[in-house]
Order: C-alpha cells, then structure tokens, then sequence
C-alpha cells in the first residue's frame, strides 16, 4: 500500500469516523481500476452508510 492511501485512510479515519465496512468499501472499490465501473455505486453505498451511521449513532 502506497504512503498516499495511507495517510488518504488516516485522514478520513479521523474526519469521518469510518467503519470498518465504510473504509473496505471506498478503499477496495476506488483503488481497484477492473471496477471502476462501481465507483458511483461505491461513493453512494459510502455515503449512505455513513449517514445511516450518524442518525442511528452506529460510529
């Protein structure tokens, strides 16, 4: 793993609050260039979850 993705992963860790699930999502599907066709699907579940997370205080 490259020291951008590292310090990418620090720092949405730290202004987020990822989830384990969160984190394997944006990480698997947006450095992995056989799906990029998911991308917009892999921003949208992120997202999502993230919001979900904060309504129900699943940090």
């Amino acid at each position: 793993m490259c020291h951008l993705t590292v310090f990418m992963r620090a720092c949405l860790d730290l202004e987020l609050g990822l989830t384990t699930f969160q984190r394997l999502l944006f990480f698997y599907f947006f450095f992995d260039p056989r799906l990029i066709f998911l991308h917009p699907v892999s921003w949208y579940l992120m997202v999502l979850h993230l919001q979900l997370a904060k309504i129900w205080g699943d940090d």
